[in-house]
């Protein structure tokens, strides 16, 4: 699904102007980052649904493995199959730091590198600065952002403009680190199962080898 999402957005963003501040291409960085969000989530959700056995690594993290009886009820027997989901609900997937954390805990994977890290804060930057000030350089923005000359002549005056080599760029970023993502995810569970020595059905074990469809 992420994929799909990325590729209408490449044909988004190759349909705008090369340059100049351009609606279309803000919309297409609120949405790229709202897709990896949920990426994020599902595929964390996905590795518990597959093996919830996992679950403990968490409660060792002393994250909370709680969920809401009523909500588990809707799904009856399928509750089992639900329970990622119900658990990625209640985590933060907003920063790099957080992500991080969360794959950590479960995976004992690490998404981000510390330059990618970098990278990703400066996207959600420029993603909050859209949704909230409409893309006008706030005194916040521009004191981490801006080089100091300009920030007099800039803050509440100028815009942020995003061109479309910059668009297309910040897609394939985020598209490698889903790709590493799932790479990684696959590795690490195969790893578990074998280690704690989990009893897969045939469907599980599918399951497990669909994470490999990036091959």
């Amino acid at each position: 699904m992420f994929s799909m999402e990325l590729e209408d957005l490449r044909r988004l963003a190759k349909r705008s102007p090369k340059t100049g501040k351009d609606t279309l291409r803000e919309l297409c960085l609120i949405g790229l980052l709202s897709y990896f969000e949920a990426f994020c989530k599902d595929l964390f959700a996905s590795c518990i649904n597959i093996c919830p056995e996992m679950i403990e690594r968490l409660e060792k993290r002393s994250l909370s493995t709680t969920i809401d009886a009523r909500r588990a009820l809707e799904f009856e027997h399928a509750v089992t199959r639900r329970l990622g989901f119900l658990l990625a609900e209640k985590y933060d997937f907003g920063s790099a730091r957080q992500i991080n954390a969360h794959f950590t805990a479960l995976l004992l994977l690490t998404p981000f590198g510390k330059e990618e890290s970098v990278a990703y804060d400066q996207l959600l930057a420029d993603r909050n600065l859209i949704v909230h000030h409409g893309g006008v350089f706030t005194s916040s923005y521009a004191s981490q952002r801006l080089e100091k000359i300009e920030i007099k002549s800039s803050v509440y005056f100028d815009s942020l403009v995003i061109d479309r080599k910059t668009l297309l760029s910040h897609i394939q970023f985020l598209g490698g680190i889903a790709m590493n993502m799932l790479r990684g995810s696959h590795a690490k569970m195969v790893e578990y199962v074998s280690q704690a020595g989990v009893k897969l059905d045939e469907g599980t074990q599918k399951a497990i080898d669909y994470l490999q469809w990036y091959e």
